[in-house]
């Protein structure tokens, strides 16, 4: 496993997803277009004029999004390149989420190769499966979604430091596979921290279910003795990934047990509520679809994922298991692929519905992805196995026969499958079919004077049951593409007219109307020109601010600073800014600044988000605080609710990173930051530190004493030093 070796095939796969792709879109749809390339290059913006850590909150959408808590990726993830702040459009962002994706099929080949070897499987043939293993269908799913890819190209890694340490290797290289493991699953967990880690956590819990149980059944004492030092060493790199990103993870626990997730017609789901088992069918598969594992059908590709591995590699997968000497670890690993691509079919939902962790996963098909991975893995060392034990002696007689019989029934069984299932390419499917099982009998069959072009054909099997995804893949012209369509043109155009008109876009939000068309486009287009919204089409979100703020109340918005807001231009409202025949700006003089102070004002309730939603339709002016948000030392009777009295500070400075003012107070409030608390907003007033806390659902205060002239300096993490 030389580095050389590793880095030449990365950067093949690099130039072969280069060249597929030439000329196309890879980043392509309403997901990866008007939602996730919005938001990076909005990091990337923020990166470049304030610093690293600006990237981990913004300002332009929910009324502050902060990425430090969220489960969609963490923005300082390396290889998203968010740190290099370098994008100077849109179009430079999807340009650079093309790169991340083709990068990041070659770690994921990378580390399919890497696991191969793991397994005992030769370089030539790790290589080849290397090379072929990012164009497997559940890879190509991926591309929509660079995120997701991100995190799932570190799986293979992350199975083959586990393959190592099962192995019982020395010393040295057990230290080396420990922090391997750790550094690969942190990086998984940091480019995405959801789904793909279920199923890593799962599959791996399955292998070590294995190795336990036929550990203890059936070895001897130096293989329990090795199996405890591996499980020893798996809870070593456990501790040591969970150092490195134990808290984004329990971060992201936090926000989801907040969340609301929309679940299309089967409802929503909010907070840590079960699943419901009809949403999770929703994208199983049915028991007539086994056949997706042997032949390819783009229908088998339910939003992420695809159990095609190629008839051929599936059975030698099987067959070469009982070929070989039946070793513990390959069954370890046959063991979590047979669970994983049970889970992906709609009959075992009410069974994993029931497991942790595991019923976290909605879209069951995602399961085929490590299912794919896995077992294209294992058919190469089980080819390897059954065309070794072709010439040797045990191989004669019964066991020939029985292997012979397995293919001829692989064959006719993948022939009926692809009449039964009326998928395209047929004569290519056939020919591909015929060819690999054909290489196999004849080198099954004639051992002897085939043996020196048993390489060759192992080769040839694996390529050739990836001839027709590869030549079925949708590929989409840029002229396709949703940023060049008409109107992505004009919405860009009138964000621009718009943004012109607001010139004082940090101290106040702007709303766009959901009876405007395409209201969530215009949403991140003009927060992509740094101003500050209140809506966004990000999902999952916090369920308490989707509800108060996505479509507020004319009193909410009021308190969290919805000055202008976009509107049809039918009916035209006196004082409306017409930008064409389609949209007006509608200014609101009542909308209150980024910061402002509040004498007295203060109520304790049980949640700020109610009593908001539940406030007359006139100005707000107390401030609604939750009991258990409250600072130490805090009393409220010292700010009394019915005595409120608003004063608006005189700003030094307002920007997105920091805002210094001056205000004058004629005794004890609030200092309120119409800012999420979770963008970790700090101040310093009169030269001390004051500890921030949350107000009014999703705003930050700090405790003002004194009367008199007071200097503040409120800033967020933005540059490292």
């Amino acid at each position: 496993m030389k580095p050389t070796v590793m880095l030449a095939l990365g950067v093949a796969i690099y130039l072969l997803a280069s060249l597929y792709y030439y000329g196309s879109v890879v980043v392509y749809g309403p997901d990866a277009e008007n939602i996730l390339a919005p938001l990076f290059y909005d990091i990337s913006r923020a990166i470049h004029q304030h610093g690293l850590l600006a990237g981990m909150y913004d300002p332009g959408q929910v009324a502050g999004l902060s990425l430090w808590n969220t489960p969609y990726f963490h923005p300082l993830y390396p290889f998203y390149f968010n740190w290099l702040g370098t994008d100077a459009d849109i179009f430079d962002t999807v340009a650079r989420l093309r790169v991340v994706n083709f990068l990041h099929l070659a770690i994921y080949g990378t580390g399919c190769y890497l696991l191969c070897c793991g397994i005992g499987v030769r370089r030539w043939l790790a290589l080849a499966i290397g090379l072929s293993s990012p164009w497997l269908p559940a890879v190509q799913s991926m591309l929509n979604w660079p995120q997701i890819l991100a995190s799932f190209s570190w799986l293979p890694w992350v199975l083959a430091c586990q393959v190592w340490l099962y192995g019982d290797p020395g010393r040295r290289r057990r230290i080396v596979a420990v922090l391997g493991l750790a550094a690969t699953f942190s990086l998984l967990v940091y480019a995405q921290p959801a789904q793909n880690m279920v199923l890593t956590v799962v599959g791996s819990a399955v292998m070590w279910g294995f190795m336990a149980i036929s550990t203890c059944l059936g070895g001897q004492r130096d293989e329990r003795d090795a199996f405890v030092r591996a499980t020893l060493a798996l809870a070593v790199a456990g501790v040591l990934a969970l150092l490195v990103c134990g808290e984004y993870l329990l971060a992201v626990v936090s926000f989801l047990s907040k969340a609301v997730r929309w679940l299309g017609d089967k409802g929503v789901l909010i907070g840590s509520k079960r699943m419901p088992i009809d949403a999770m069918r929703e994208y199983a598969l049915r028991v007539r679809d086994a056949g997706a594992l042997l032949v390819y059908s783009s229908k088998h590709t339910v939003i992420v994922g695809n159990l095609y591995v190629g008839a051929a590699v599936a059975l030698c997968a099987a067959l070469g298991y009982f070929a070989g000497r039946r070793d513990r670890m390959i069954g370890a690993l046959l063991a979590s692929a047979l669970v994983t691509a049970l889970f992906c079919f709609g009959l075992f939902t009410p069974l994993l519905w029931w497991i942790p962790v595991a019923n976290k996963v909605r879209e069951v098909n995602w399961w085929s992805c490590y299912t794919a991975t896995v077992l294209f893995a294992l058919g190469s060392y089980g080819l390897q196995q059954l065309l070794d034990a072709s010439a040797a002696e045990v191989f004669r007689g019964r066991f020939r026969r029985a292997s012979l019989w397995g293919l001829l029934i692989g064959f006719a069984a993948a022939l009926w499958l692809i009449q039964a299932m009326h998928v395209k390419m047929v004569v290519i499917n056939v020919l591909s079919f015929c060819l690999s099982f054909t290489l196999l009998a004849i080198c099954l069959l004639f051992p002897a004077q085939t043996r020196r072009f048993h390489p060759l054909a192992a080769v040839a099997v694996v390529f050739l049951g990836l001839v027709v995804p590869v030549l079925s893949y949708a590929r989409f012209p840029p002229s396709q593409s949703m940023l060049v369509d008409a109107e992505h043109v004009q919405t860009r155009a009138e964000a621009l007219r718009i943004a012109a008109y607001i010139t004082d876009g940090e101290d106040y939000r702007f709303a766009v109307s959901p009876n405007i068309g395409n209201y969530k486009n215009f949403t991140v287009t003009l927060a992509n020109l740094g101003l500050r919204g209140i809506g966004g089409d990000i999902s999952p979100q916090e369920y308490d601010k989707f509800r108060l703020l996505f479509f507020p109340s004319p009193a909410v918005a009021n308190l969290y600073g919805v000055k202008y807001r976009v509107v049809p231009a039918v009916p035209p409202v006196g004082g409306d800014i017409r930008i064409d025949d389609k949209i007006s700006l509608r200014v609101n003089q009542h909308a209150l600044p980024r910061l402002f102070f509040v004498q007295g004002g203060v109520q304790v309730v049980k949640s700020p988000v109610d009593a908001l939603m539940g406030a007359p339709a006139g100005g707000i002016v107390r401030v609604y605080v939750a009991k258990e948000d409250l600072p130490s030392g805090f009393e409220p009777g010292e700010y009394p609710s019915d005595r409120a009295t608003l004063t608006v500070p005189t700003l030094l400075e307002d920007g997105p990173v920091r805002v210094h003012a001056i205000v004058e107070t004629r005794g004890s409030g609030l200092l309120v930051l119409n800012e999420d608390i979770a963008g970790r907003w700090r101040a310093t007033i009169d030269g001390k530190r004051v500890k921030s806390f949350r107000v009014n659902g999703f705003q930050t205060a700090f405790v003002l004493s004194g009367v008199g002239l007071h200097t503040i300096e409120i800033s967020r993490p933005g540059h490292v030093l």
